[in-house]
């Protein structure tokens, strides 16, 4: 199966952890994964509530691929919460179901 990374890193602790990878590796918004993967693995670190780095948010809003598998890997604290899905995860799930994946 063949893997690409998409990740976004702003202080180069979400770079840090994806160098520990031997995959293909997307930073966004510099370079722009093809459709050739069978798999993306997106690391995103999270911003407050509900919130995306706009570089992210932007990729993804504009992402036309579709019908493809991916997993996500979030990077943050949620310090104070019982339920853990105000980050990452669950905008990118939610714009990536718009295609299918």
């Amino acid at each position: 199966m063949k893997t690409a990374i998409i990740y976004y890193s702003k202080s180069g602790r979400t770079k840090k952890v994806i160098d520990k990878f031997n995959l293909d590796k997307f930073r966004i918004p510099e370079e722009i994964p093809n459709e050739n993967y069978d798999l993306y693995l997106f690391f995103c670190p999270t911003y407050g509530d509900e919130e995306l780095p706009l570089p992210m948010e932007d990729f993804l809003i504009n992402l036309k691929l579709k019908n493809k598998k991916y997993c996500v890997c979030e990077l943050g604290n949620y310090y104070g919460y019982d339920d853990y899905e105000f980050g990452a995860y669950k905008l990118i799930k939610f714009m990536l179901n718009k295609l299918n994946w």
